[in-house]
């Protein structure tokens, strides 16, 4: 898989079988939002091009209302914190990372996301503080 932030598919044995991982970070959608576009496409495709049960994990740089995120959705994908029922989880900008007017701006967009196929089930999600970094990470746990 080949988006301009790279992206790695791997199959993760595990003792109920195996499971695919797509990890992926596309381009953010500022300026020319062309190259988002297609490093999306690129997801969808790897996405598609396998049927076992999949994970899609990353920063995606979309929130659920962007129109590729609903293009995973209608393709049998679900957000994981959605699934699971969890609150509003916001990851990026981590608190305090990102200053405005000299003012620290909260945790406002959830563009980071695991995205489960049929097969799986997320039962829980929650965010977490990574120091050092802009996002804060989202972590979930799912089911087979």
């Amino acid at each position: 898989m080949r988006t301009e932030f790279a992206g790695y598919g791997l199959d993760l044995a595990t003792p109920a079988g195996r499971v695919h991982l797509i990890a992926v970070h596309p381009r953010p959608p500022v300026g020319d939002v062309s190259g988002w576009r297609m490093d999306h496409g690129v997801i969808r495709h790897a996405a598609r091009a396998t049927s076992e049960r999949t994970l899609i994990v990353g920063d995606l740089n979309a929130t659920m209302d962007h129109v590729p995120m609903r293009a995973l959705v209608g393709s049998g994908f679900e957000d994981a914190a959605t699934q699971a029922d969890s609150r509003w989880q916001p990851t990026w900008p981590a608190a305090g990372e990102v200053s405005r007017l000299g003012f620290p701006v909260p945790s406002m967009v959830p563009i980071d996301h695991v995205l489960v196929s049929s097969g799986l089930r997320a039962l829980r999600t929650d965010t977490v503080t990574v120091e050092g970094t802009d996002h804060r990470a989202l972590l979930a746990v799912v089911g087979l």
